[in-house]
């Protein structure tokens, strides 16, 4: 896939210093009823890549929960990554909780998502939901819980783009 001169111009001049912070949105987990397999995994991948991580905060699927972290995440991240809560249960509220604390939204992060998941694992792909935007100056990305789709999201999408949108999020 062939860069534009502008986008090469832009990667080159990001920033290669980014502090993710990741918030593991899951009431099981929360509550020890089950094991914590997505956020160790995104740590490792972001860690691979080079970037700092500031820590891993577990939360029950909750509104206040998400919306309190996501706050306090953007005070000492420069992207914060979710993880859960973004499927079709009544319980799944990470994507509603986080979209009115936008001040853009990255439309395309979702559409990449499915066409990267609809490769994976076809079309049960709907039933997942993923969201990118910018919340002041950070960049936050809601992505499903499973490690597999956690993978997909930060080598194929988040971790070759992060810099470039973090540039332009701080701009």
């Amino acid at each position: 896939m062939k860069e534009s001169d502008s986008t090469r111009k832009h990667k080159s001049s990001a920033s290669k210093k980014i502090v993710f912070q990741i918030i593991v949105v899951s009431t099981g987990v929360s509550k020890g009823e089950r094991e914590d397999r997505s956020g160790p995994l995104i740590k490792k991948i972001i860690e691979e890549a080079g970037y700092e991580v500031s820590g891993i905060n577990i939360i029950p699927d909750d509104s206040k929960a998400i919306a309190s972290s996501v706050r306090t995440a953007e005070e000492i991240a420069d992207a914060i990554i979710l993880t859960g809560g973004t499927g079709l249960t009544s319980t799944d509220i990470t994507i509603e909780t986080i979209r009115p604390l936008l001040r853009k939204e990255i439309s395309a992060f979702q559409t990449l998502f499915t066409t990267y998941s609809n490769n994976e694992v076809g079309p049960s792909c709907m039933l997942s939901r993923a969201m990118a935007g910018l919340i002041n100056r950070s960049i936050i990305f809601a992505i499903p819980g499973s490690p597999q789709a956690c993978e997909l999201a930060l080598k194929q999408i988040i971790i070759p783009e992060v810099a470039h949108i973090s540039k332009h999020a701080k701009e």
